[in-house]
């Protein structure tokens, strides 16, 4: 079983919004299996105020050509997706790129940004990829 996500005492939600309506939310950060970078969309759980669980996964794993600080946003609700990095400025889409069947955004996230929301798991990533972690400190 794995360890439980919980919400950080100075940490508040962000808001988004999509087809099924509002949502409060929490980034965090980290990495697929092959080291790019993965953020993960989390939601207080019902029965645990102080703990989080899965929304939703903002970014999807795929190998190959993306930079450190890059990450593929799949066309299946992106006009939300979108909408959510650009208000929060997570990052900004760079381009659209067709992947096998799929259509997808590639996005150049904004690491300081993500080091303000999610200290611990952006410096993992960080470290992982070699990246200069005073360059992206939070805040």
């Amino acid at each position: 079983m794995g360890q439980a996500i919980c919400i950080r005492k100075d940490e508040k939600p962000l808001g988004y919004d999509w087809e099924c309506g509002h949502e409060e939310l929490y980034v965090r950060v980290n990495m697929y299996y092959n080291g790019s970078l993965y953020i993960g969309l989390w939601q207080e759980q019902k029965e645990c105020e102080e703990k989080l669980e899965l929304f939703g996964d903002l970014t999807i794993g795929v190998m190959g050509f993306l930079r450190p600080g890059q990450a593929i946003i799949s066309d299946c609700g992106a006009k939300a997706k979108v909408a959510f990095i650009e208000k929060y400025k997570l990052g900004k889409v760079i381009g659209k790129r067709k992947i096998n069947y799929g259509s997808y955004y590639v996005v150049e996230f904004n690491l300081a940004r993500l080091a303000q929301l999610d200290p611990e798991g952006t410096e993992r990533y960080l470290l992982e990829n070699g990246l200069d972690q005073k360059e992206f400190k939070a805040d």
